[in-house]
């Protein structure tokens, strides 16, 4: 190997004999299949969907009881009520103080709803709309008939036709129901009517025309690698293993690692998200969707969140924890291998059988996993996500080979759409950028751009056929609006409250949260300043370990753009924190870092960040 850590020889150059022309068949397969993927991708947010439709009328057959009928938004996307003059005088007359006409919350909440009231009193209409009185006018002789029109663009109140209160905006009220004193028995009701359009536009599914787009870009992309995998043979250095001998051969450091990641399964805390996740899972399939209602209204979950229709699928066999925590597990599991068997060997021979390397990766692997990842949190899927994509990174580098690289970019796309944090599988294909666009450049000299930036572009945007599953471009910017609108939304400049938040007296800033962030801090220092004042690692390869190091100090960047700044997000750091932790263990290994002051300086710096509580 040269001092980068990549095979010798020229960049692109095959190991044996001279290198064959692609066949132009394949570069025009591979070209016009990628296209296909990515135009069908691009056109799927666009495409029509089913909504399923439903309307509240009342009084329902002459009965005028009350109607309890919750939204899932809270918010109707229509409200038509009309009530006609007899009606009014009618309950008005045998009534003594205010009485309910109309109501869209309980009366018992009308001091603190948000809901819309109409009352009548000695022949005065008083109306308040979202806990504020918005009218008070004495009903008319003749003619006074009240009618009620509200949308997202104006809400309109008008007595005998003439407008007692109009705002333009949107200032729906809340709709919990149907509440009157109207009694069918004793009132008229003739010309009564109330109609409610529920806000349906999360509750749709994908039209035939959908499913059939969706199929031929995910089919052409798969053909399309295919393609890609034929044409990396004339280019790539050497024939790769997916899986090379003994990667499955377990050793004691991994049943270690297994054995307490299964043990945490049973005996692991409960997190604080358990129940908040579990609880959309249950009902999206009652509700139609995946429907985030706790804190934003019920819009749909997505662009993020597909991961949790996992939890949706397993929580109709049951909800107890060690089975809920089954994909955490997993998850854990092959991370623990991804970094054994391929970031390890990758960093060098010296690192690969380190016994002091490996043993540090696993307690450093563990320590980040129990303390974050155990339960139904999306973490998991950024940490594996992004060891993904520093995976397919590095063996595109080593191979010269293009298929990878479309490889990662699906990893890094399905990290980003499970979650914001998922931002950091972006890192690997920044930090490398350079090498990467080396060995696209040398590629496009022989085969020319489209062969290549089609499968990328394809690979990049396939997960949009699972993020707008059975949604619509307008539905999840409405989403991501109200999200922005309602918080917490913080900019990127703001970052620092997630630190505040890991150092308060808190479970956000619990000793064990802090330990392995700092850890991690440590760690990647401690290694760029051997790597700066020695020009490299000694027995670590150059090129891997500098990527490393950038990757993780990208992390910590990437995290600022993450529009919440909570503690638990550091549990995307659990994969990189154990790779981190076996580069750091040959960094300051005696053979390394000689000097007898710079070891009690990072023996100094472990105590510390041991001790701070």
């Amino acid at each position: 190997m040269d001092k980068s850590g990549d095979p010798p020889g020229k960049p692109g150059a095959p190991t044996e004999g001279p290198r064959p022309r692609a066949n132009t068949q394949k570069k025009w397969l591979a070209t016009i299949l990628g296209v296909v993927a990515a135009v069908c991708a691009i056109a799927y947010p666009f495409l029509p969907v089913v909504q399923d439709t439903a309307q509240i009328t009342w009084p329902n057959g002459g009965n005028t009881e009350q109607v309890n009928a919750p939204l899932a938004g809270y918010w109707a996307q229509e409200l038509d009520a009309e009530i006609p003059c007899e009606t009014a005088r009618s309950i008005d007359q045998r009534n003594t103080g205010e009485t309910t006409l109309l109501s869209t919350v309980p009366p018992d909440r009308l001091e603190h709803g948000a809901g819309l009231q109409l009352r009548v009193n000695d022949n005065t209409l008083i109306a308040t709309s979202r806990g504020e009185q918005v009218a008070r006018q004495q009903l008319p002789g003749g003619d006074c008939a009240v009618t009620v029109n509200s949308t997202a663009e104006q809400t309109t109140l008008a007595v005998a036709g003439t407008p007692v209160y109009s705002e333009d905006g949107d200032v729906r009220p809340r709709v919990v129901g149907i509440y009157s004193s109207v009694d069918s028995a004793q009132d008229p009701t003739e010309g009564l009517s109330v109609q409610i359009t529920p806000d349906t536009r999360y509750q749709s599914e994908a039209t035939v025309l959908k499913l059939v787009v969706g199929g031929i870009g995910i089919a052409s992309l798969v053909t399309c690698l295919f393609f890609v995998n034929r044409l990396d043979r004339g280019f790539a250095r050497r024939a790769p293993r997916w899986a090379p001998v003994g990667w499955w051969h377990l050793t004691g450091r991994d049943a270690v690692v297994i054995g307490v990641l299964g043990v945490w399964v049973f005996i692991g805390p409960v997190t604080a998200d358990d129940g908040y996740i579990l609880s959309m899972a249950r009902v999206a399939e009652d509700a139609g969707y995946l429907t985030n209602y706790h804190r934003w209204f019920g819009v749909a979950e997505a662009p993020f969140g597909w991961f949790y229709h996992v939890y949706e699928l397993m929580a109709q066999v049951s909800t107890v924890a060690p089975w809920i925590r089954l994909p955490s597990f997993l998850l854990g599991v092959l991370c623990w291998l991804l970094i054994s068997r391929e970031v390890m060997p990758r960093l060098g021979k010296a690192v690969r059988s380190s016994r002091a390397a490996g043993w540090a990766a696993a307690m450093v692997f563990l320590v980040w996993w129990m303390t974050y990842n155990t339960g139904t949190r999306p973490e998991p899927v950024a940490a594996l996500g992004s060891l993904l994509a520093i995976c397919a990174v590095e063996r595109a580098l080593v191979t010269r080979r293009l298929l990878p690289v479309c490889l990662g970019l699906l990893a890094a796309a399905f990290t980003l759409a499970a979650t914001p944090t998922g931002l950091i599988a972006v890192a690997p294909f920044l930090v490398a950028a350079k090498p990467l666009f080396q060995l696209v450049r040398q590629r496009a000299r022989d085969n020319g751009w489209l062969p290549l930036l089609g499968p990328i572009a394809g690979s990049g945007l396939l997960v949009l056929f699972v993020v707008f599953a059975d949604q619509t471009f307008a539905t999840v910017m409405e989403g991501t609006r109200l999200r922005t609108a309602v918080g917490p939304s913080l900019s990127w400049f703001q970052e620092l409250n997630r630190y505040q938040l890991l150092f308060a007296d808190s479970a956000d800033g619990s000793a064990t949260r802090r330990f392995p962030v700092l850890l991690l801090l440590l760690c990647t220092a401690a290694c760029l300043a051997v790597l700066l004042r020695k020009s490299r690692i000694k027995g670590a390869a150059l090129g891997p370990s500098r990527r490393l190091i950038g990757t993780t100090a990208v992390f910590f960047l990437l995290m600022a753009l993450t529009p919440t700044k909570f503690t638990h997000h550091f549990g995307a750091f659990a994969a990189v924190g154990g790779a981190m932790a076996a580069l750091t263990a040959l960094a300051v290994s005696a053979s390394v870092l000689q000097s007898r002051r710079n070891q009690a300086i990072f023996v100094s710096g472990l105590l510390a960040v041991g001790a701070w509580r």
